[in-house]
């Protein structure tokens, strides 16, 4: 496997190691209720409703709906959800909180989140590392040169093996540079053309 394949397995890795369900619908306690909602007054017990059972209390509902979604949380006197997850046919789910569904889809959280970005961005960093370390030329660089760039453009050789490679190299300096530099550019050899 290349350098580049194993980094994109490993990227990959990290963001399936990120994902999670959230708040399992199994994690909907008493407890859960306590910290997370207002308490209500309404809680009706779970045998009031006939698509519902009791689950860890008499008023924390396992509830399925004829639209094959399904609730676990505590319920008001109407039937409405109140503090709990539903998980609909599709997949999806949601938290319920005070009576209202948030935007919370339960999925990544803000830190799973952030570990994700993290990931993609370390191993971006090491592909484009990797990318400038294939070399396959020596850079050129014009006498008198300035310390850095303010523009890039593309440079066509042939490496060791007989390979034409293309790479973009800073037009101040000569100096090989990531080729994300020279992403708009067209692809002509016209700044270096020697090969």
């Amino acid at each position: 496997m290349s350098i580049k394949g194993s980094l994109i397995f490993i990227v990959g890795l990290t963001l399936a190691g990120c994902m999670h369900s959230g708040i399992p619908a199994s994690a909907v306690d008493t407890a859960y209720v306590a910290n997370n909602c207002t308490y209500s007054l309404e809680y009706k017990r779970c045998s009031r409703y006939s698509n519902c059972e009791a689950k860890s209390s008499p008023t924390i509902c396992n509830c399925v709906y004829d639209s094959g979604a399904k609730y676990t949380g505590t319920l008001t006197h109407d039937g409405k959800q109140w503090c709990g997850v539903q998980t609909n046919k599709d997949g999806s789910s949601y938290l319920v909180t005070n009576g209202e569904a948030t935007s919370q889809e339960v999925g990544l959280d803000g830190g799973s989140t952030a570990l994700a970005i993290l990931g993609v961005v370390a191993a971006a960093a090491i592909i484009d590392a990797a990318a400038d370390s294939s070399g396959g030329g020596t850079p050129y660089t014009p006498s008198g040169a300035r310390e850095s760039d303010s523009d890039w453009d593309w440079d066509a050789f042939y490496d060791s093996y007989g390979n034409l490679q293309w790479r973009c190299r800073g037009i101040d300096t000569g100096q090989f540079a990531p080729d994300s530099k020279c992403l708009y550019d067209a692809k002509i050899d016209d700044r270096w053309p020697r090969k």
